[in-house]
This record gives structure tokens, C-alpha cells and sequence, in this order.
């Protein structure tokens, strides 16, 4: 903040600038990484291919919000150590609590607000629903622990799915 503090330019045109910069950075990153991941792994093609722009729209909207809560905590630390430390742990809970780990069922109650508001859990949910969703899988799908997979309360899925 060198600048800022000779007052070169007010701190919020910096931090626009700085989103701004990383916004085209992350577009041109999750296109090239989405491109080669989606092929690669053999993602669905159905729909005339509007599940890999679908996927990349998320690999773009995912990587904005990481950018900004990185850029948060580093505007909001004194030093980098700090900044990186409560870095670490935030990705961490995340990872944890995403649902890929540990899963919705299993968290005590007084957890279940972080899955909720885990960034992670709304890109993993997202991804798996835009693949399943595709017409390559056909199959209805099965109920989890005696509740609709669709979360929709009824015991078992109605048809047509979906």
C-alpha cells in the first residue's frame, strides 16, 4: 500500500483495479483448465455440449469468490503469515466440511452451519448435479437415506426424472 499511503490513488481504486486484473486471470485460467479436466475425464457431451459450458461458468464463479476471500484476508492481515495461516485452516474447514468427506448425514447439528455456507459444498454439489443431470445417466436415481435424492420429501422419486 506504498501508493496509497503517498496517496497516489484512493484504496478503493486499487482493490478495483486488483479484482478487476484477477477477474480476466481467472476466466483465461478455468477455460484452459476446464477445457483439458472436462475432455480428460470424460465428462458428458449431451445437450449439444451446454454441460461443459455449464461446468465452466462454475470453474469461473468458483474461482472469483476464492480470489476474493484470498484478497479479504490479505487486505485484512498485517503481514503475509497471518494472512496464509487463517488461509490454511479456512480451506481446510472447507474441505472438510464440503461434503466429499464428510457428508450432510453425519455432521453433529451444531456443524451443519458450515456446510451450508461452505463455498466448497455449493461447487462440489453443482459440478455432480451438471453431470448426473445430463441425459447420458438414464437411471432414476435411488433414494438416500429413505428421503428422495432430490431432496424434495417424498419417500420415494417421482417419474418422469427429471
Amino acid at each position: 500500500y506504498k501508493q496509497s499511503r503517498e496517496n497516489f490513488f484512493p484504496t478503493q481504486s486499487y482493490i478495483m483495479a486488483d479484482i478487476g486484473a484477477g477477474f480476466v486471470q481467472n476466466v483465461l485460467d478455468s477455460v484452459v483448465l476446464g477445457s483439458i479436466v472436462y475432455f480428460m475425464v470424460g465428462f458428458t457431451l449431451s445437450n449439444n455440449g451446454s454441460h461443459f459450458f455449464v461446468f465452466l461458468l462454475f470453474l469461473i464463479s468458483f474461482g472469483l469468490m476464492m480470489n476474493i476471500i484470498v484478497r479479504f484476508l490479505a487486505y485484512s492481515q498485517a503481514n503475509q503469515n497471518g494472512a496464509v495461516g487463517i488461509y490454511v485452516a479456512l480451506v481446510m474447514l472447507f474441505v472438510v466440511f464440503s461434503g466429499a468427506v464428510a457428508t450432510r448425514e453425519v455432521l453433529p447439528d451444531f456443524y451443519i452451519w458450515i456446510y451450508w455456507v461452505n463455498p466448497f459444498t455449493w461447487a462440489y454439489t453443482s459440478l455432480v448435479q451438471n453431470e448426473f443431470y445430463s441425459d447420458t445417466y438414464q437411471a432414476y436415481p435411488a433414494t438416500i437415506n429413505g428421503q428422495c435424492a432430490r431432496y424434495c420429501g417424498q419417500d420415494t422419486c417421482p417419474e418422469p426424472w427429471p
